[in-house]
């Protein structure tokens, strides 16, 4: 197969969508809708692979970072999306032409934060391979602490205490207004970690309004008092937590907890995982008290990849 590799621009906007809508291992992280958000923050550097017909065969969500191309430094994860007529011949194909697209464009590197492997049950992951055959190295493994859907919910004993002691002190909403949701955050953030968030508040009005299907907003209260919250992101297999926020009265009432056993319960069956996020203090080390908890709440630690590839 002969395959030419395309730069994103805006006339293949609704193309990229499309063929993103029917991917077999596409996020809704990668619609150009999503991206758009943060546009003027990053260099977007996109690429579409396409056949003979110039059809869309894969596309790779990417940002130019100097002369890194980082797929994606902007976003959660990044990764090659394809479709389901796809198969190792193509993928060793689309990376030895990436490599030379990346050699022909004065890329020193390619930075490949792959998805990660509990995200779809189907997912291939001939990526890897040919990223390590092309002479990439692993540079960093984060953990993210994920929640089996499948399986009854199973806290360790003291957790289990607690929640049955403080359910009753609680009202659950699964429709927390942004502005209630976004003061807890941000004071959450402050008071615990000197921070503010990752998206400020037009950035989640915005992706809020554009994916309401994917992005939901669970919280709990205390005397008619929002007193923890969880913003979670929805994708084919795995509901994740994008956000997790309390106060100091939801922490005394076990809030987090037993928003997360909600969770559990309201997504059960539907979905693989709960993924709760990744506990890294750094790129090297883990934030084990907050490892700690996740565990308690009965959440096992998954990898996720990120390769460099020197040009």
């Amino acid at each position: 197969m002969k395959i030419t590799i395309q730069k994103y621009n805006d006339a293949f906007h609704s193309k990229w969508n499309h063929f993103l809508e029917h991917s077999i291992n596409g996020s809704f992280f990668f619609s150009r809708n999503f991206i758009h958000y943060h546009k003027n923050r990053i260099v977007d550097h996109s690429l579409l692979f396409l056949n003979k017909k110039d059809q869309i065969i894969a596309i790779l969500p990417a940002v130019e970072i100097g002369n890194q191309l980082n797929s994606h430094s902007g976003l959660s994860f990044g990764g090659l999306v394809h479709s389901d007529k796809y198969g190792s011949e193509i993928s060793n194909e689309i990376f030895i032409g990436l490599k030379k697209y990346l050699l022909e464009n004065k890329f020193d590197e390619f930075i490949y934060k792959a998805q990660p492997f509990f995200h779809l049950l189907n997912q291939d992951h001939s990526d890897h391979f040919n990223l390590l055959n092309l002479g990439a190295t692993i540079i960093k493994t984060d953990v993210s602490f994920c929640i089996s859907l499948s399986e009854n919910f199973n806290p360790n004993k003291a957790k289990k205490r607690a929640i049955k002691k403080n359910k009753d002190h609680h009202g659950i909403s699964d429709s927390i207004p942004l502005f209630d949701f976004y003061k807890l955050l941000s004071l959450h953030l402050e008071e615990r970690y000197d921070t503010k968030p990752l998206h400020n508040f037009e950035d989640l009005e915005y992706l809020l309004n554009a994916f309401p299907e994917n992005i939901k907003i669970f919280g709990t209260f205390v005397n008619g008092h929002l007193v923890a919250s969880i913003l979670v992101f929805v994708f084919k297999d795995v509901i994740k937590a994008q956000y997790i926020c309390s106060n100091e009265q939801g922490f005394k009432y076990e809030g987090i907890s037993i928003l997360v056993e909600y969770l559990h319960d309201y997504y059960r069956n539907e979905y693989q995982y709960l993924d709760l996020g990744t506990s890294n203090d750094g790129p090297e080390s883990l934030n084990f008290s907050l490892a700690r908890f996740k565990e308690s709440l009965g959440a096992i630690p998954k990898a996720i990849l990120t390769y460099r590839l020197k040009i």
